[in-house]
């Protein structure tokens, strides 16, 4: 069967080689090059997210499986022009604006959830809809870091999962949280171990082969639950088989520390028999098609073209590279000064002003480098102190109190803000909607203002001192 498929195509490369127009992939690779140049912020984020040795280490292998889907309209004659059409224009202008509008909020997992989308949308502007075109964009998702809301889930279901498999061995364990405790250790069963990796993998793989060799929506649904149940299993295997070896080895296995290639080393087994399965749902049909293709060989008619050109440079106009042209280089700082137990984990500032006054801190830090961390409410820039004696702490309006002993066993208290637009935004959704309400003038700087005060005495009154200090907004 896998012998005939490649047959087929080699066939269908041969008989597809004859002489035609190449208008179609000069114009493509410009329309890719260019989107790709006007989203090089976007592309600096996926550099730094997604080509990494962690969950997203196959991202290497998406921008040529993209490349080899669109190769492969090319081949079979679907990649042909196509008239102007004011509905698509449309769609691709609304999606890069939201795009635009979502970057300049600084909203990371909707800006990468769209990346794809807009990458369509461009294409469709100049070419008629194919199955290769909508794959290519779709592929980019499995690349997009935009899997992270299914960390917890994961790592949850594994710990349940483990649970239940570790009750039918002679192992005593104790499962407590995330954390499974056994007589010679404990394992945490971390969000790294939440088998995401496995997961996405098993998707794209689902995905491909069911492009490639299924068209019935039965084996499609068939084949997709056993890419998922074998992600699944992989990883609740892999945990499992390392507490086991903790456990016999008294923790002094190297496999325990390097557990990581263990379970790749259970996945690929799986895929190869799940391969093997996979040629009995095969259908004929889907791999014959692809000798059975008329190729188009019209002319394109690109003088029909100027007005998606035009579309084209509208959606090259607002774009997260035109909007960074606009901006100051400001480089992030490296270093705030202040004490110790209260800045922890703040970074990528633009800059800061703040005053030391009889044992007072105060500090005004503001945010809008480009790039998604770059804010106050980023997961990088954290406010609460490193004390680990933390006496209350709340909110009052806007404003986050912290009561706490400094490392010098001091009573101070620790107030802070998020500041946008000169007005004090509470976290959560306010933050979200102002942010956004903001992007809408092409704003993106936030702030955190916050004062450190010693409140022995009386803490009260040295709250409402801080309060009436002028770093904070009202």
């Amino acid at each position: 069967m896998w012998a005939r498929s490649i047959v087929l195509n080699a066939k269908a490369s041969l008989l597809s080689a004859v002489p035609r127009s190449f208008a179609e992939v000069g114009l493509l690779t410009l329309v890719v090059t260019l989107f790709l140049v006007v989203n090089w912020p976007l592309l600096i984020d996926l550099k730094i997210h997604s080509f990494d040795d962690g969950t997203y280490s196959h991202a290497y292998l998406i921008p040529f499986i993209s490349i080899y889907l669109l190769h492969r309209a090319f081949r079979r004659g679907v990649l042909t022009t196509r008239r102007f059409s004011t509905g698509i224009a449309v769609l691709a202008v609304l999606c890069s604006l939201a795009s635009l509008i979502l970057y300049i909020a600084q909203v990371a997992l909707l800006v990468r959830w769209m990346l794809p989308i807009c990458f369509f949308f461009s294409l469709l502007i100049f070419f008629r809809f194919s199955l290769e075109l909508l794959l290519a964009s779709v592929v980019l998702w499995f690349m997009v870091p935009i899997w992270g809301p299914l960390v917890v889930p994961l790592q949850n279901l594994s710990t349940y999962a483990v649970g239940i498999i570790m009750s039918m061995t002679n192992v005593p364990s104790f499962i407590e949280g995330n954390i499974v405790t056994i007589a010679v250790g404990q394992f945490e069963i971390a969000g790294g171990c939440s088998g995401l990796r496995y997961f996405i993998t098993s998707c794209f793989v689902a995905v491909m082969f069911i492009y490639l060799n299924i068209r019935s929506y039965k084996k499609a649904v068939i084949f997709t639950l056993l890419c998922l149940a074998g992600a699944l299993l992989t990883n609740w295997i892999r945990i499992t088989v390392i507490i086991l070896i903790g456990h016999f080895t008294e923790m002094q296995s190297p496999i325990i520390q390097d557990h990581n290639n263990l379970g790749w080393f259970i996945y690929v087994p799986y895929l190869a028999l799940l391969m093997w399965f996979g040629r009995y749902l095969v259908d004929d049909k889907a791999v014959e098609a692809i000798a059975s293709v008329e190729l188009k060989t019209e002319p394109s008619k690109f003088g029909v073209l100027v007005p998606s050109v035009i579309t084209f440079v509208v959606i090259l106009v607002i774009s997260p590279a035109s909007y960074e042209l606009t901006q100051s280089k400001t480089a992030p700082l490296d270093e705030i000064q202040g004490p110790a137990w209260v800045f922890r984990n703040i970074q990528y500032n633009q800059s800061w002003q703040g005053f030391n006054l009889d044992d007072e801190y105060g500090l005004l830090l503001t945010f809008g480098s480009p790039g998604f961390e770059s804010q106050a409410r980023s997961y990088l820039n954290q406010v609460p102190l490193s004390s680990t004696k933390i006496v209350e702490q709340y909110k009052l309006r806007e404003t986050s109190i912290v009561k706490y002993l400094s490392k010098r066993n001091e009573k101070r208290v620790l107030m802070y803000q998020f500041v946008l637009g000169n007005q004090a935004v509470a976290a959560g959704i306010d933050y979200r909607i102002s942010k956004i309400e903001q992007a809408f003038a092409g704003e993106r700087n936030s702030q955190i203002a916050l004062i450190d005060i010693p409140c022995n005495l009386d803490c009260d009154t040295a709250i409402a001192r801080g309060f009436a200090s002028l770093i904070f907004k009202s």
